[in-house]
């Protein structure tokens, strides 16, 4: 065999002299896909998608100080629902006995301020409702006014608007029930309609514009009270006025008849409330009111409860329950059972009648600015930072 071939194959497999130059061959790694050259990474589990966070409930909106408060039996059950009201914002709820503080179940939020408001049962279906109004002052050029219904039926408790007026110094500074038989559920309100005078009218519950009386213009009269003071079977509105036709005279206070009869009754200076109250039990209400308001706060002005009782044809005399020097005006002023309650600028007092006249009973309570109080199923409740029971 010749050795031919197996020599030209050994030379094949392990090469024989100089090797070939190779060719060199340039990469550009930018257009390499990693994928077609590294081996692929594990897969990593899919992460499951974490839980949404609970909403948090937005915080309640703060409520105080408290400026006025009122009582209502609002379900008709015999226990009265405790009313607070802070800038535009009134509550309701219980307040059982026992406990330190109401349990509010009712909001509302007005237009402006709470300016005044009443309760009663209107429409006489054994249920208390609540007539509140709201506006900013007469000191706005624009103050919208609106006057809500707050009642309650089997099943809850709404608010209705009644009544709404737009324009300039728009303020309701009082509001009286106007009880009159065969006619409809009417409230008599107080209301500006200028920067310096207030009308006086009467608003059906139902909704309305109301009927405003002639004769019930006055200039700055801000205080109004509604009862039968003579015993003649008409209704009187007594109007008490903060100063008189000018900013440097005193206020008045005055009785208007049903025909337009005006009876002055004596008093020292401006009057910022009226009420009514038959504080001698003889079926007949006395009026009840403060008269020592002065614009020089610190100066002249007086914290003086009073009493007017109509005497006889020829005119009313007044008794002066208390006088003191430490409080500015009688804020608010009414008869609970035999007692007489006054809520000044800083406390609410009561007063007893006794063979002496009248003296104060239990310890004042400190109150808002507005001296509000109210007497919530026989206790006295009384407004400022929170609500306090005596």
């Amino acid at each position: 065999m010749s050795r031919w071939p197996l020599l030209l194959g050994l030379c094949l497999l392990i090469g024989c002299g100089e090797a070939p130059e190779r060719e060199r061959v340039e990469l550009d790694l930018s257009q390499v896909d990693a994928s077609d050259v590294l081996p692929p990474e594990p897969e990593e589990a899919a992460a499951a998608p974490e839980p949404e966070p609970e909403p948090t409930p937005a915080p309640e909106p703060s409520f105080g100080p408290i400026a006025h408060v009122l009582a209502a039996d609002l379900d008709g059950d015999g226990v009265q629902e405790l009313f607070a009201s802070a800038g535009s914002a009134i509550r309701w709820g219980s307040w059982p006995a026992g406990t330190s503080s109401p349990s509010w179940s009712g909001r509302y939020e007005g237009t402006g301020v709470l300016q005044s408001w009443i309760a009663g049962d209107f429409d006489g279906d054994g249920r208390e409702e609540v007539v509140a109004a709201f506006g900013m002052g007469r000191g706005f050029a624009d103050a919208p006014l609106s006057v809500v219904l707050v009642a309650a039926d089997a099943r809850s408790t709404v608010a209705i608007p009644i009544y709404r007026a737009d324009g300039e110094r728009n303020q309701v500074t009082s509001m009286v029930p106007w009880p009159r038989e065969g006619a409809p559920p009417q409230i008599y309100l107080t209301a500006f309609d200028g920067r310096f005078h207030l009308r006086g009218g009467l608003l059906n519950i139902d909704g309305g514009e109301p009927t405003w009386l002639e004769g019930h213009r006055l200039r700055m009269g801000l205080a109004r009270a509604v009862a039968d003071f003579d015993d003649d079977g008409k209704l009187e509105v007594a109007i008490g006025r903060l100063y008189g036709d000018g900013p440097d005279t005193d206020g008045d206070l005055r009785v208007l008849d049903d025909d337009g009869t005006v009876a002055m009754i004596p008093t020292l200076r401006g009057v910022r409330t009226v009420a009514s109250g038959d504080v001698d039990g003889d079926g007949t209400p006395e009026l009840l009111f403060g008269d020592g308001w002065h614009k020089a706060y610190g100066k002249k002005a007086r914290f003086r409860p009073s009493i007017a009782r109509y005497a006889d044809a020829s005119g009313w005399t007044v008794e002066l329950v208390q006088e003191r020097a430490d409080q500015y005006a009688v804020e608010r002023i009414g008869l609970v059972g035999r007692e007489l309650v006054a809520g000044g600028n800083r406390e609410v007092l009561r007063y007893e009648r006794t063979d002496a006249g009248w003296s104060v009973t239990g310890t004042p309570q400190g109150t808002s600015i507005q001296g509000s109080w109210a007497m919530l199923n026989g206790a006295l409740v009384t407004a400022g930072a929170t609500v306090r029971r005596e």
